[in-house]
């Protein structure tokens, strides 16, 4: 009989407000535990934010974010040394386990996948291209209007300013390249709608591992399977 493995979730601290990623962990994590797989849960959360009881879900182990939740501080969302310690460690601890980013790409380390690709983990990622692509996460500019050129690290730049500080080009340039290196680790990455693929494409990720679909039963048959 084929072992079933234990299955890591790591949901995403966003811009603001509480971030969807934690609801959709918390089902997820449901679902394994309703499939009889062990689950741990990393939630990255903002300063004062409070995720909703789940009594079907396994309590997570809240990691803060220390910094503001600001476009401004680009470099410093490019990082959270608290959750990819907490990632290490729990795979060094149970090899074999299946890790799940959900929500990578908004204002949370990118490093994710990557990490577990490193140490023999199968990474996978549930996301909305809106977030990875562009680092205010909605493709809409400052001033309100659509965005036309998400892949311009200066007109980024200018987009992402603030009254006293003005993050740098290359800021943006590390955050795609991050980003679209881990996630070329994943073995799946699911989207919510086919409209998210070419955008993905556009960042430099084969439309192989891209798969429609944000249904969280469907995605731990997978995990699982």
């Amino acid at each position: 009989m084929k072992a079933v493995p234990h299955v890591l979730i790591v949901s995403s601290p966003g811009a603001g407000e509480l971030h969807w990623s934690h609801d959709f962990a918390a089902a997820i994590v449901a679902e394994c535990r309703r499939r009889g797989a062990p689950t741990s849960w990393l939630a990255a959360v903002r300063r004062g934010q409070r995720l909703p009881e789940e009594p079907t879900a396994a309590a997570p182990t809240l990691l803060p974010v220390a910094i503001t939740a600001s476009p401004t501080r680009v470099a410093a969302d490019t990082g959270h040394l608290a959750l990819e310690l907490a990632v290490t460690r729990a795979l060094r601890e149970r090899p074999g386990t299946v890790v799940v980013h959900v929500g990578i790409g908004a204002r949370g380390s990118p490093n994710v996948p990557w990490l577990a690709e490193r140490l023999g983990a199968r990474a996978f990622a549930v996301l909305r291209s809106a977030e990875v692509v562009c680092h205010r996460g909605d493709l809409v500019e400052c001033t309100g209007d659509p965005c036309r050129d998400c892949r311009s690290p200066e007109r980024c730049r200018w987009c992402c300013s603030g009254w006293w500080n003005r993050p740098a080009a290359d800021d943006f340039r590390n955050r795609s390249d991050l980003l679209a290196a881990s996630l070329q680790a994943c073995a799946c990455i699911w989207v919510p709608a086919a409209a998210d693929v070419a955008p993905l494409g556009d960042f430099g990720l084969t439309a192989r591992v891209c798969e429609v679909g944000h249904d969280a039963a469907a995605i731990v048959a997978r995990l699982l399977g």
